[in-house]
């Protein structure tokens, strides 16, 4: 049996423009767990997972556990080429076979178009189905349920699990009930305060204020 890789944030400190989004974090996350940031805006959720990914760095303190971890995200915005079809998005980050990834998740007849004609809806499950095609250790999910209904938020999330095999899901949303749906735990940002910012939350208590 495959022993768990752990990341792990120790003493983690982010600040911009001389304010501090948090600092003294102290987390750990299990390569094969499903966690999900919460918290009002301005707290952070989104700055994490870029530092995880390596796209910004830490002002203090450390991260362990990614030296060789392959990592794929879906970003706060789309990021598709917008006079490219879906499936020609995937294969420009390596995805050979991308049809039967967004078969699942798109309607047939939307294959043959440029992402430029889709919902906002439909950008966001194929920019879903680009990172969970790709082959990684880490999934870094920043609001990927933004402009889906709640029949097509549910088929997403089912697809997300369906296909995240052992990997580590992390990902920010505002929905206590996507926690819940995804079998998460619950890492409230607002609540990481200096010299206790390692709380979790069953999801049945989270969004009561």
């Amino acid at each position: 049996m495959r022993k768990d890789r752990m990341i792990r944030i120790e003493n983690g400190k982010k600040s911009y423009d001389g304010r501090v989004i948090w600092e003294n974090l102290n987390l750990t996350f299990s390569e094969s767990g499903i966690y999900c940031l919460m918290g009002p805006s301005g707290q952070g959720k989104t700055t994490l997972l870029r530092c995880l990914a390596g796209l910004e760095t830490l002002d203090g303190g450390t991260i362990h556990g990614l030296s060789d971890a392959r990592i794929s995200m879906v970003f706060q915005e789309d990021r598709l080429i917008p006079e490219l079809t879906a499936a020609a998005n995937l294969k420009l980050v390596g995805v050979k076979e991308p049809l039967p990834w967004l078969r699942e998740i798109l309607p047939e007849e939307c294959l043959a178009q440029p992402v430029s004609t889709f919902s906002g809806g439909m950008k966001r499950r194929a920019a879903v189905a680009r990172a969970m095609a790709v082959p990684s250790a880490i999934l870094l999910m920043d609001e990927p349920f933004t402009g889906l209904d709640e029949r097509t938020r549910d088929e997403v999330i089912s697809y997300i699990l369906r296909y995240r095999g052992d990997r580590m899901l992390l990902l920010t949303t505002h929905e206590p009930e996507d926690v819940e749906k995804l079998g998460a735990e619950c890492v409230r940002m607002d609540k990481l305060s200096s010299g206790n910012a390692s709380k979790r939350e069953n999801p049945q208590k989270n969004e009561e204020n």
